[in-house]
């Protein structure tokens, strides 16, 4: 049986703490996985807040920003970034790596004990036509540009 300890630190901590996204850029800027997922989260819990309270939308800004703390779930569970030139190339290339991004993310649900899997699993296999789930991609692009500026 596992641990909480050891889910706490397997599935939460360790793998968020090291990867770099954007490795092609790093010759500028470090940045590493656990910073922009920080970034992206809380822009797209403001996101969130402004289409449910500006804009009167049916949206839960909290539920935003956990579908962008998870919106990277094949980097934390492994896979490298794939910068958005390659990965869109061509509807083939698309194909194979959302393919295998999915593959990442099935790794990254089977380390939680099965008590938690059915909780994280919306969260790291995100359905792309949720309303939340584009919020927190528009975050994540957002994040990007803010990115290109510094």
């Amino acid at each position: 049986m596992t641990s909480i300890t050891d889910t706490l630190v397997h599935f939460f901590i360790l793998p968020w703490k090291e990867p770099q996204i954007w490795p092609l850029m790093a010759q500028f800027q470090d940045e590493m996985l656990s910073t922009h997922i920080y970034e992206a989260s809380v822009v797209a819990h403001m996101l969130g807040a402004i289409a449910c309270d500006v804009f009167g939308e049916d949206i839960n800004p909290d539920r935003v920003a956990a579908m962008a703390i998870f919106h990277e779930g094949s980097e934390i569970a492994g896979m490298s970034d794939i910068p958005s030139p390659v990965k869109y190339h061509d509807p083939e290339t698309t194909a194979a790596i959302k393919k295998l991004e999915r593959r990442f993310e099935a790794m990254l649900i089977k380390t939680l004990p099965e008590s938690l899997q059915a909780r994280y699993t919306p969260l790291i296999e995100q359905d792309k036509d949720d309303d939340h789930v584009v919020l927190a991609k528009a975050a994540d692009v957002l994040c990007a540009y803010l990115k290109t500026l510094e």
